[in-house]
């Protein structure tokens, strides 16, 4: 079987048609011929080369590689091809493992110097009383800091980049993975991704590990495109009624976010809701954001953080931020001469680039580092799901 890269993305790809690098991705042969770019010297393969090493025509390659140079995930020089976006392959691992591991256990140490701060603060969240700290934390800071807050800082500091434009003024980052049981064990077990979907009063958001495809609007409204994209009849179609479906997708999120704020202040009158508010109930109890008692009594099964609760969080994000700053940013300085073995450094990718996906590795293993000494609960393994958690937080 010829090894092949898995694609995921930071950043907004935009709509699901031939400028979304998904799209693309999800042909046939792409992951494959991804794969043997990244893997060898930059500029070597040709065409040739691919069609030979895939049993494919030269035609199709030429094709699949034109559309890869358009979107800016190849270069091209000579009829040759080099990786335009960060890969970590197998033999990258014994780097980002020793480094990851080290700033990890520092920075997890550092924090829990601090618990008591921290969880003196957290007793002011108004879910906290109702999930327990461990839970409330996982998102504050597991979710909220690592994932969003410290993006910003330390792209701010000149650490990490997390922007890059893309073709048709879309602004996105891609990282791919070789598909192989090593990197899939470092990718796909840590507590790194976080999915996030806006409404107009609400973000409905999850954090965990990228094992199976997890019950949260995020991942559900992806799967029903990837599946849509498969029908057989019309590419065209596909492309054209996804493009649909986006704008109704958006009325969903805009209809459950508003049934989700007025729940919380209790002003939801069964007797005056329309089919399209009923349905949506049904769908936010479905993907277990709430369970509906008594005929049409709503309760949130996740923390729903109020405008007041930010506050609080983005106290508990300055005072663990502020306390591992330096750490953060004297180990990822260190790092300069290392990275120029990594395979994606060697295609001429801005070290910058690599260091955004350097970090989601460090705070995946500092996520479960901070379970493991009790500071937050850990999601449980769900069968083709993974492990998460959601949470909503209200905008208004």
């Amino acid at each position: 079987m010829a090894r092949k890269l898995s694609l995921y993305n930071y950043g907004d790809i935009g709509s699901f048609d031939e400028l979304n690098p998904m799209y693309i991705f999800g042909k046939e042969h792409v992951p494959e011929i991804l794969f043997l770019i990244a893997d060898l010297t930059p500029y070597t393969l040709t065409d040739d080369s691919i069609s030979e090493l895939l049993g494919i025509t030269e035609e199709t390659a030429g094709h699949l590689t034109t559309k890869l140079v358009d979107l800016g995930m190849i270069s091209e020089s000579d009829g040759k091809y080099s990786i335009d976006f960060t890969t970590i392959l197998e033999k990258d691992l014994p780097l980002l493992e020793g480094f990851s591991d080290g700033v990890a256990e520092r920075i997890s140490n550092i924090i829990d110097g601090i618990k008591e701060q921290i969880q003196s603060l957290c007793i002011s969240i108004s879910q906290t009383s109702k999930f327990g700290p461990g839970r409330i934390l996982y998102h504050a800071i597991g979710c909220n800091l690592f994932d969003r807050t410290a993006l910003d800082i330390l792209t701010e500091i000149r650490i990490i980049d997390t922007s890059k434009m893309q073709s048709g003024g879309r602004n996105y980052i891609l990282y791919g993975f070789e598909d192989c049981e090593s990197v899939d064990r470092l990718s796909e077990d840590l507590l790194c991704s976080g999915n996030n979907v806006s409404s107009e009063k609400t973000n409905f958001m999850s954090l965990g590990d990228s094992h199976g495809d997890r019950r949260d609007f995020y991942r559900y409204l992806k799967q029903v495109k990837r599946y849509l994209n498969k029908i057989p009849y019309s590419e065209k179609l596909n492309l054209a009624y996804i493009k649909f479906m986006e704008t109704q997708n958006q009325v969903l999120l805009d209809t459950c976010g508003d049934i989700v704020y007025r729940a919380n202040v209790g002003s939801i009158d069964a007797g005056s809701l329309t089919e399209v508010e009923s349905t949506c109930i049904r769908i936010l109890s479905e993907m277990k954001y709430i369970e509906v008692e008594d005929g049409m009594k709503i309760n949130f099964i996740v923390p729903i953080f109020t405008v007041e609760d930010m506050q609080i969080i983005n106290e508990i994000n300055k005072l663990v931020m502020d306390a591992v700053v330096g750490e953060i940013k004297s180990s990822f300085e260190s790092i300069g001469d290392q990275l120029l073995k990594m395979s994606a450094v060697q295609h001429g990718i801005d070290s910058k680039e690599i260091a955004t996906e350097l970090w989601h590795h460090v705070f995946g293993k500092t996520n479960e580092i901070l379970g493991d000494l009790g500071l937050f609960v850990k999601p449980e393994y769900l069968e083709n799901e993974g492990r998460y958690h959601r949470a909503i937080f209200l905008l208004e």
